[in-house]
Formats: C-alpha cells, structure tokens, sequence
C-alpha cells in the first residue's frame, strides 16, 4: 500500500491539495495521512472518493498499467475544445491548465497554442498590455510540444509581443528577421512569389532564383542568355530535387525560348517533356 499512498500524495500536491482540503467530508484528514504514509487500507467508497477528487481512474490508484494522460484528455478534451470553439479562451485555457497540467501531445498543445494567442490578442485588443507577455510566452513553450504547424502562430505572436512590450513604438521592438522568418516559411510566401513570376523578389530556392532570373532575361529579350540558364536547370534537376511543377514550368519557358530561336528540333523535345508531365499530373 505504500507504492498506491506515494500514488496519492503525488496527486494531491500536483492540485496544490492540503491533506484537509483533499479530504473533505469523506475521511478525516489522520486517515489520509495514514492512506498516503502506506499505514492504511482505504475502502471502496474512500477509494472511489479519492479517485474522483484527483481526477483519475481507480484503475490508475491500484496499477501502473493505465495512461493517466490518455484518460484526462478523452474525458476533459471536449470540453476544452468546445470553450475553444465559442471564443472563450481564457477558460479553456484554465480548464486544460486544471485537468491537463503539464501533459500534453500534439493535438491539445497546439489548440493551447492557439487559445493562448487568441487570449493574447483580446487582453490587447482591450488594452491590457501586461497580462499579454505570459500568454505569448506559452504560445512559443506549445508550439514547442507539437509536430502541427505553428510557424504562422509564432509571426503573429511576435506582432503582438511587440505592441505589449512597447504600444508607442512597437517597430521599436519587432523583430523582423524572426517575423519574416516564421512567415515565409508558414505561407509559403516564396512559392506564391515564384507562381506570380516575381522576377524582383529575392528567392532562397536556387531553382526559383535561376527560373526568375531566366525569365527576367526572356522580358529584355535576351534569349540565348535565359536558354542557358533554363538549361541548367534542366540538367541539373535530380540534384537539385527540383519537383514535377518547376520542371513544367521550366520546359514551357523552353520551348518558348527555343521557338524564338529557331531551334525548332529543341522546341519540339520540351514541349514533349512539357505534355508528358501535364499528362501524368491529370493519371
């Protein structure tokens, strides 16, 4: 009985209980001394009594076999996501902090991630600066405990951690670097700018970079020039692990390119390659 007492009072300190508050009207505070020293064999009912004050199955209390964690989540979870769900952030982040503590896999760390921030932003919104900094600091601490994407999160937390830190000159404090940082790689922001022929932007992909800077070439006509570098791309494509829908790209800049030539033989190879790929993106 003494491994089941430890069991007890472990719990019973982790809710922040006084021998006296945990035990109630139930048992008598001498008994529960007595149950967690490993003098005393509680009864059924205390033990049920127990069991539901500490919020854990009773199978948890006589066995090592039970996932505590597991068992708080499939009976707290719902109601943490349905407080999530109507807006009320502050108590399903209260809710998840009572009943989950410090346990936390990939689902409910990042919907703690999220109702953090959310709660962030209206204690800011309302013009509570100060109550802000610990919630964005537990937005970074989840998005650490989750494989989900988070990066999104962490851009506009860093939007936020700004304007708390200094309302009148938040620019002051923004860290643009990390901002960007966490928003290029969330939305894909290169992808769109490389969709959009962009030729301006400044592409950390080489296969984007070489793409656009070939079709820069092609706009002023330069066309042996953007050949070459379209063609080095083209050669280069299995070390680079360039995808399928580059590769598309890349072979109808070539033929283009190829036609304006005259190189008709190289014209008709690329838009070859160009419709092979078209028809297995529609297999």
């Amino acid at each position: 009985m003494k491994e089941f007492g430890s069991k007890i009072r472990s719990l019973r300190r982790q809710k922040h209980l006084t021998q006296e508050e945990l035990s109630g009207g139930q048992i008598t505070r001498n008994m529960l001394s007595q149950i967690e020293s490993g003098l005393a064999t509680p009864s059924l009912s205390t033990l049920l009594y127990l069991a539901e004050r500490l919020d854990v199955p009773i199978d948890y209390l006589v066995s090592d076999d039970v996932d505590l964690g597991a068992y708080r989540k499939q009976r707290h979870f719902p109601a943490v996501k349905k407080l999530f769900a109507a807006g009320e952030y502050q108590d399903c982040l209260q809710l998840a902090e009572v009943h989950l503590g410090d346990w936390d896999d990939d689902e409910t760390a990042l919907l703690r991630c999220e109702a953090s921030l959310a709660q962030a932003a209206l204690v800011i919104n309302n013009g509570s600066m100060s109550p802000a900094a610990p919630l964005l600091a537990a937005v970074k601490a989840f998005a650490a405990k989750t494989v989900y994407e988070t990066r999104h999160l962490l851009a506009r937390a860093e939007i936020l951690r700004a304007i708390a830190a200094n309302p009148q000159s938040p620019r002051l404090e923004f860290q643009e670097s990390l901002y960007c940082g966490h928003r290029k790689a969330a939305i894909h922001e290169e992808l769109w700018h490389y969709l959009s022929d962009d030729v301006q932007y400044q592409y950390e992909n080489p296969a984007y970079a070489t793409h656009m800077k070939a079709k820069k070439l092609l706009q002023d006509n330069r066309l042996p020039q953007a050949y070459e570098l379209l063609s080095g791309i083209e050669e280069h494509k299995t070390d680079q692990a360039i995808s399928a829908y580059v590769l598309f790209r890349v072979y109808t800049d070539m033929e283009t390119c190829a036609k304006s030539l005259r190189d008709f033989e190289d014209a008709y190879k690329y838009a070859t390659k160009r419709m092979a790929l078209l028809s297995a993106f529609k297999s």
